[in-house]
């Protein structure tokens, strides 16, 4: 943007005066201090009038600038680029567009009265001025361009000035609003490094430069490149003369001014005139052959004037400035940049730098930068040539290439294998990271440091690490010699990982248990094996689908481990509830009982009030039930058996089991005993026994007694009989006997004694 200030200027038009200055005697004829040259009235034509750019001086307007941004005002020429350059003049804009800008030195050169104003900011804004050319300028034909310049504004008081060419007047204006490199057919002709004066005093340029092809039009301006985080700046130029070289004057210089055999030769295309030279604008008497020695008179600006018929030139010649060669660098680590800043004391933008990086590279960059193939020491040598070759300065400073360390690592781990690009392995598992970082000499290595990829880093040489999750992760290793090189390695290190898993459901005691394995591989591939624990001191089972039948009720800790083919293992261990089957009993309120006592009530043991009971009385009355705690039976009468009764329970959990008891109904007690036989041999009635219902045989005894007491015989089976002897096989004699029987009750379990007497008869 620009701003505008109420700093006002009055043109002012020189006027040649020929007053008593005489311009070749080196004395102050008017006593101004003004000597020759440097006092106005001695002011030579600079052949304005025949500039191959119309309007040279900005004289000639189309309109009165009011603004910035007008140089469209000015007859012949064109706002080049799209940035806003100006045009002063006296019909119209009498005030600068900067605060702060200093206003340029009057009287204006050549005494006229107008001018134009570029801007240069930042990195991509330049005011550019263009305009066509009145005749082609030739391909090989050496120009001169002599213009004037002056700083106004800005905190850069210098300027690389570009004069760009084009074979065609199309070429204006361009697009954009930087310089016109790569857009149509603009090339750079010439290039000033101006330094100014922080004053508005107007320098004068000259910018030589021979087209490679026929140019019709012309673009002036600043650098296309980065100017720098600055405010810009902004210069003032006027009166172009742009002719022939040889037209305009020219100097041609052999030997060297640093050498001592410098001679400056004068040239011109109009003949017949006379030479004057100058120092620092004053005459040297007797130097008015067309070549001078300049030497002699020391470093300064020259300055020789030709009169002839049609008026006079005047060409201008500086010595060059002597050049102090200086750089710095810092020694870098084998494979980095070296750069190089060049310190040198400048001689004005016109310098030529050749620099010997001591491998046999060269370069003529004035800040190079350079990357050596070796480590080593290497001898650096900057030789700064002024515009003159023979006034140079010589620098050379060792320089040394550090040797660096050369990273490189290894990985190992029970499922850690390479591919020959990546490494491979288990999430899960440690993977060990191995340092192979190889050094020369004597150097070591001052620090590790690895990024793991996930998150994690490490500063030990060999680290380990666990990842958590598979998936693809870059590890990287840098590290440091003690000389502060650095080197780095990456490698991409790919983790599979296997999940064990597996289902099974809640089941009753008794039941068959199926363990579904759910394993699966992160990457698809097969899992190779699988064992099974199943937590209660079994024996390990391979394989799957895998089945168990648990002995007793309870909660298992149940575990699968699995693995791949490439290692990967993984675990997992889940409960297994076994439900407890529930234990029914029951009992009948007489059992056995006997035939006479048949209704019964049976009644369960420790009732369950939340279980589902089922009662199954095959033969009785009711045959089945689902009353609890208790449920009334009723089987038939005078009839001998064993019934079996079944009690099932289900709990709500659906496990269910069930007991089975017989009932017994049986006979009651009975004894029959006769109380005579004969035992004569005859067919009847030769022994004795007796008949018993309702007793265990076990406890069974039946003994026979004679009058005196004595044992005559006894029994333990319910059916022996006795055939009438003594136990020594003698018969008895007739007479009474006693018999006497014990007996356990097979329904009460009471133990009876009955007696009774025998007649024995013969």
């Amino acid at each position: 943007m620009k701003w505008i200030a109420s700093i006002l200027f009055t043109f002012l038009i020189a006027v040649q005066s020929y007053g008593q200055e005489i311009c070749d005697n080196a004395i102050d004829d008017e006593e101004y201090g003004l000597v020759d040259l440097n006092d106005t009235d001695c002011e030579c034509s600079n052949l304005i009038d025949l500039s191959l750019i119309p309007n040279p001086s900005f004289e000639d307007t189309l309109c009165c600038p009011t603004a910035e941004a007008m140089l469209a005002c000015a007859d012949s020429w064109v706002q080049a680029s799209g940035a806003t350059s100006d045009y002063y003049h006296s019909c119209g804009l009498t005030e600068l567009p900067f605060v702060g800008a200093i206003p340029p030195e009057f009287p204006l050169p050549g005494g006229g009265e107008g001018f134009i104003g570029l801007y240069n900011f930042l990195t991509a804004y330049r005011e550019y001025a263009g305009v066509c050319t009145t005749t082609p300028l030739l391909a090989g034909v050496s120009y001169s361009l002599k213009l004037y310049s002056a700083y106004a504004f800005g905190a850069e008081d210098e300027l690389d000035l570009k004069l760009y060419g084009s074979p065609s007047c199309t070429d204006l204006p361009w697009f954009g609003v930087n310089c016109p490199e790569g857009i149509g057919g603009w090339q750079l002709l010439s290039s000033e490094h101006v330094t100014y004066s922080m004053d508005g005093s107007w320098l004068s340029i000259v910018l030589t430069f021979t087209p490679p092809v026929n140019m019709n039009a012309i673009a002036l301006g600043g650098p296309c490149g980065d100017i720098g985080d600055t405010d810009g700046s902004y210069f003032y130029f006027d009166e172009l003369v742009l002719l022939e070289s040889i037209t305009m004057g020219m100097i041609n210089e052999t030997g060297g001014w640093c050498s001592g055999d410098l001679t400056l030769t004068a040239v011109t295309d109009d003949p017949g005139g006379t030479w004057q030279w100058y120092k620092e604008g004053i005459a040297l008497i007797g130097e008015t052959a067309a070549s001078l020695n300049p030497v002699g008179y020391g470093e300064g600006n020259f300055s020789v004037i030709y009169t002839y018929v049609g008026g006079c030139k005047r060409i201008d010649y500086s010595s060059p400035a002597i050049p102090t060669a200086d750089f710095d660098f810092n020694n870098v680590c084998f494979g980095e940049v070296t750069g190089f800043d060049n310190l040198s004391l400048l001689a004005g933008g016109e310098e030529i730098y050749l620099w010997d990086f001591g491998d046999g590279a060269i370069t003529n960059v004035a800040s190079p930068a350079h990357t050596y193939s070796s480590s080593g020491s290497y001898f650096v040598s900057l030789i700064v040539y002024s515009s003159d070759p023979s006034c140079n300065d010589t620098v050379t400073k060792e320089i040394t290439v550090l040797e660096k360390p050369m990273a490189d690592y290894t990985l190992t781990g029970s499922s850690v294998t390479y591919t020959g690009i990546d490494w491979i392995g288990c999430a899960k598992d440690s993977i060990f990271f191995e340092d192979l970082t190889t050094v020369v000499g004597a150097m070591s290595i001052a620090s590790w440091d690895w990024n793991l990829g996930d998150g994690n880093t490490s500063t030990l040489q060999n680290p380990s690490h666990v990842y958590v999750m598979d998936g693809t992760y870059e590890v990287k290793l840098v590290v440091e010699a003690e000389t502060g090189c650095v080197d780095s390695v990456s490698y991409e290190l790919i983790l599979t990982s296997i999940t064990a898993d597996f289902s099974t459901d809640t089941r009753c005691e008794g039941n068959l248990f199926s363990f579904n394995d759910g394993s699966f591989s992160s990457d698809g591939s097969l899992i190779s094996s699988h064992k099974w624990n199943f937590g209660d001191e079994s024996e390990m089972f391979e394989g799957t689908p895998a089945t168990h039948l648990y002995d007793e009720a309870g909660d298992f800790l149940a575990s699968l481990s699995i693995e791949n083919g490439l290692g990967c293992k993984d675990s997992i261990s889940k409960f297994v509830k076994v439900l407890e089957n529930p234990s029914p009993n029951f009992y009948a309120s007489e059992n056995p009982t006997d035939y006479f006592n048949t209704q019964l009530t049976l009644t369960i043991i420790d009732v369950n009030n939340e279980s589902f009971y089922t009662w199954e009385m095959p033969g009785g009355i009711p045959e089945s039930s689902n009353e609890k705690p208790r449920v009334e039976v009723i089987y038939p009468t005078f009839i001998v058996a064993t019934y079996e009764v079944k009690l099932i329970e289900q709990r709500s959990n659906g496990c269910a089991d069930s007991i089975v008891h017989q009932i017994n109904v049986m006979e009651d007690e009975m004894v029959f005993a006769p109380n005579a036989f004969t035992p004569n041999a005859d067919p009847f009635n030769n022994d004795w026994g007796i008949y018993v219902e309702g007793f265990r045989t076990e406890e069974f005894l039946l003994s026979v007694y004679n009058r005196w007491g004595e044992l005559i015989w006894e029994t333990t089976n319910p059916s022996g009989r006795w055939d009438g002897t003594y136990t020594d096989g003698n018969l008895v004699q007739s007479g009474v006997y006693v018999w006497y029987l014990t007996a356990r009750d097979q329904i009460t379990d009471e133990k009876f004694e009955y007696i009774g007497f025998i007649n024995v008869i013969r």
